[in-house]
């Protein structure tokens, strides 16, 4: 009988858990929904959600909610790029608006309030932005909102060493042209399949510790989107994603290193 007891108290926390996390992702997508409409209004493109702006929201908001405090630099001095990065991204660019608000309001009360103040507004309608992502907790009676804004050249970016050298893939965003450097070298990829929106470089042999990433405008010159930082003999892989296989095609395109 207790067995039976602490099995049923298990999966009623277990159940009041995933009933919270879906609360707090419907309130997310709220805000998202929320902030979009401030960009069309504005005649801006609207946000693309992202997993690791989201993830790296949603920490900051589970610490800012521990804290009961709303701070851009967080307790060890670290501000939103710091934070996205050491959660393993690579933007260089990185906007971030934060609120709180009494539990028992709708949570479009926060970005209600963002739409009437000029410096929240300043963030969220800078036309640089493609992608969001956005972290809800709450404590006692408050919840907390961390958002989070970036600009990216290509989703899927990973770059990795193997035999060949260094190995740099993703898949383009609107189309955009791909371009790495190297300190400074302008370099151009190996393989695009513009169907596909997908992109290799390779770089054969020793490289520099920092990659630059970006993209060339139609005026002809680049934004730099991300740095790829070399850590412990190892290039940028996003811990949360798997090297991608290159297929037959990719293969064929690659410069063979020399014998």
């Amino acid at each position: 009988m207790k067995c039976s007891r602490f099995v049923l108290t298990v999966l009623l926390l277990i159940a009041a858990s995933v009933s919270l996390q879906a609360q707090e992702r419907d309130k997310a997508g709220s805000i998202i929904y929320r902030i979009n409409i401030m960009r069309r209004q504005a005649e801006l493109s609207p946000l693309v959600p992202d997993t690791m702006l989201e993830k790296t929201a949603q920490a900051y908001a589970v610490e800012s909610a521990s804290w009961k405090r709303l701070s851009h630099t967080d307790l060890q001095g670290n501000h939103a790029v710091d934070r996205l990065r050491e959660m393993g991204g690579t933007s260089v660019l990185v906007g971030e608006v934060l609120g709180a608000s009494k539990a028992d309001l709708p949570e479009r009360s926060i970005p209600d309030a963002w739409a009437e103040s000029s410096t929240h507004q300043e963030v969220i309608l800078d036309p640089r932005w493609t992608h969001v992502g956005c972290g809800i907790a709450e404590k006692g009676e408050t919840f907390y909102a961390v958002v989070l804004f970036t600009r990216k050249a290509a989703t899927e970016l990973t770059a990795y060493l193997d035999d060949t050298g260094l190995v740099v893939s993703g898949h383009l965003f609107r189309n955009r042209t791909p371009v790495l450097f190297d300190p400074v070298d302008r370099i151009t990829p190996d393989f695009t399949d513009r169907d596909k929106g997908r992109f290799v470089f390779l770089l054969p042999g020793e490289r520099e510790k920092l990659i630059r990433f970006g993209y060339e405008k139609q005026d002809g010159n680049v934004v730099i989107t991300d740095f790829l930082q070399m850590n412990e003999s190892h290039y940028y892989c996003p811990p949360h994603r798997k090297r991608p296989e290159l297929d037959a095609a990719e293969q064929r395109a690659m410069p063979r290193p020399a014998e």
